[in-house]
């Protein structure tokens, strides 16, 4: 038996709902775009109510959750598993404990509250319980980080350090949804307040129901796998194969079915996404087809049918060739080298995409292949230099849309290239306090640490002409250990130098593999010869074996080498 239903998010984080997450489910794999996704998304629903009073604003369409009804009470209410939109809800759930520990109203941080953590009690027959479970490796951090009453406040000062990657992803989801309701620090409680009633009463949720496993995961399948041509990319390809003549269409989807096999579906879902970038020129706010066909194809019907096919070969050959190929033919090898490395390093280790789109656009109106290295290396700047400085992600994708905007407009790749949006050196300061940060391992939950290291590294082997692309798993090693118990460490640093130093640039190094904390904590010498040099292809680590101690002294002087060749790879002049 199968009922589906729209259900209000306080009705489904309310009373007759309560879910567990399957062992068959994978851990908590959402990203930060996802969770700014998800609250911009909301925002953007409260925002286009205007001035209508909220009672009679359309109610938002947060998409579809599949569960399987292990028990149910004879008032309705029941025990869920989730079979398909664990992400979505865990994400609500987190969002709503960061709401509620934002928000100054009694009322609101009660009715948040409750809708994660069900009180027992004793006159109505019901027992404490978790609105919704997690993995049971995560539950305690669950507990006490996101369940517990000023959890996420606490969580944002304990940092990231030693937490799973499920747990690490909550962490981050935390700083998301909090630093989207505040500016420069200062919390809007007007916002906050707008938006726990627009979320908890105006956005609708459809509920489908099984009573048994197999016929949920028979739904899922159907859903995900038969339900394909309701994915973006097919109804793009049959809405665009429709405008096609009847007599040329054979051709046209053999090109799409063509492009789609040598990307591969993850790849080519990425392709569809930047090309919607390149054309919209501004984040999403529906559905990327929507936005095809209210944004692009609306504005511009001639382009819908055999010109956006063909856009979409020009734009997979470029994204084929310059990004997933890092190809540059210039006739210089220094020159063809470098453009391999740095786009393999920006590909494998940004963890954000839309950089892409810029570059696809620029390699489309100016496809010379001295032009294209110029604008990679320009590109790369301004990309890093604004993660750096500590841009939101918001910030950040305005920048690119900006940037979208100049390449378009370019009528030369000189006028690209010399706009002010690559003007940098005003941001020198921020760029070099951030590399001086005290926390600068944990920023970006470790990633930016590890794409600078490997950015230095890249420069280092620049003049050796070979081409690289970083692989498998590469870790961040602390040279001083984050916990240090062995003599040799303590007697070297007392506790306030390791506050100050243990997280900064010059003590991190990388490594080849997964962490050995036991290893970690040996002394300096030994730990560089037996776990350093055994797991490593950086340079940046093989020149270690140089030293015969590492104490303050050591570590400040490399801290001040590494920063001296990080501001030179983004505000100096690259030879390559």
């Amino acid at each position: 038996m199968i009922e589906a239903d729209d259900v209000f998010l306080k009705d489904l984080f309310g009373d007759k709902f309560l879910f567990d997450i399957p062992d068959f489910q994978r851990p908590f794999s959402w990203e930060e775009e996802h969770f700014a996704q998800l609250v911009d998304d909301i925002k953007d629903a409260l925002d286009n109510g205007g001035l209508i009073e909220f009672p009679q604003q359309e109610p938002y369409f947060l998409g579809s959750v599949i569960l399987w009804q292990r028990r149910k009470h004879d008032d309705g209410s029941g025990l869920y598993s989730v079979i398909d939109g664990q992400q979505r809800l865990t994400s609500l759930a987190i969002l709503i404990a960061c709401l509620r520990d934002l928000a100054t109203e009694s009322q609101a941080k009660k009715a948040l509250q409750e809708a994660i953590y069900q009180e027992a009690n004793e006159y109505s027959g019901t027992e404490a319980c978790v609105r919704i479970q997690v993995r049971e490796s995560d539950f305690d951090y669950f507990m006490d980080s996101i369940l517990t009453p000023g959890g996420t406040i606490q969580l944002v000062e304990r940092g990231i350090d030693g937490l799973s990657d499920s747990q690490s992803r909550m962490a981050r989801a935390v700083s998301v949804f909090r630093s989207s309701f505040s500016t420069n620090g200062i919390v809007d409680q007007s916002l906050v307040g707008r938006f726990i009633k627009y979320l908890l009463q105006r956005v609708v949720v459809v509920v489908v129901k099984t009573s048994s496993l197999s016929s949920g995961f028979r739904l899922f399948n159907i859903i995900n796998t038969r339900g394909l041509p309701l994915s973006n990319a097919d109804l793009l390809k049959s809405e665009n194969l429709r405008a096609v003549p009847e007599e040329k269409r054979a051709k046209h989807a053999k090109a799409w079915e063509t492009i789609e096999d040598d990307l591969g579906t993850e790849r080519f879902a990425t392709l569809i996404s930047l090309c919607r970038t390149i054309l919209v020129k501004d984040r999403p706010r529906k559905a990327i087809f929507e936005e095809f066909e209210d944004l692009v194809f609306a504005r511009n019907p001639k382009f819908k049918g055999a010109k956006f096919l063909g856009y979409l070969s020009r734009t997979a050959q470029i994204f084929s060739r310059r990004i997933l190929d890092g190809v540059s033919e210039t006739g210089d090898s220094g020159t063809d080298v470098w453009f391999h490395n740095l786009v393999s390093l920006m590909r494998d280790f940004l963890p954000f995409n839309d950089w892409m789109a810029p570059l696809i656009l620029f390699g489309e109106k100016f496809p010379r292949d001295s032009d294209m290295a110029a604008f990679v290396n320009a590109l790369e700047s301004k990309v890093v230099v604004d993660w750096l400085r500590g841009l939101s992600l918001a910030e950040r994708l305005t920048q690119i849309y900006h940037l979208i905007k100049v390449v378009d407009d370019g009528r030369t790749p000189d006028e690209v290239l010399c706009d002010s949006i690559f003007c940098l050196e005003d941001y020198r300061d921020q760029v070099e306090a951030a590399l001086d940060d005290t926390g600068f391992y944990g920023r970006a939950s470790g990633r930016l640490a590890r794409y600078i290291l490997l950015r230095l590294e890249l420069t280092r082997s620049d003049n050796l002409h070979k081409r690289i692309a970083y692989r498998g798993t590469i870790t961040i090693e602390h040279i001083l250990p984050q916990t240090p118990t062995h003599e040799y460490w303590l007697s070297r640093f007392d506790e306030r130098q390791r506050a100050t130093w243990t997280n900064k640039l010059g003590n991190l190094t990388p490594l080849n593999g997964r962490k050995n904390s036991s290893a970690g904590n040996r002394p300096f010498r030994e730990k560089v010869d037996t776990y350093f040099l055994r797991r490593n292809d950086f340079d940046l680590t093989n020149a270690l074996r140089h030293l015969d101690d590492w104490d303050l002294d050591s570590l400040q002087a490399r801290q001040a080498h590494l920063r001296h060749e990080a501001l030179n790879a983004w505000f100096g002049t690259h030879a390559g």
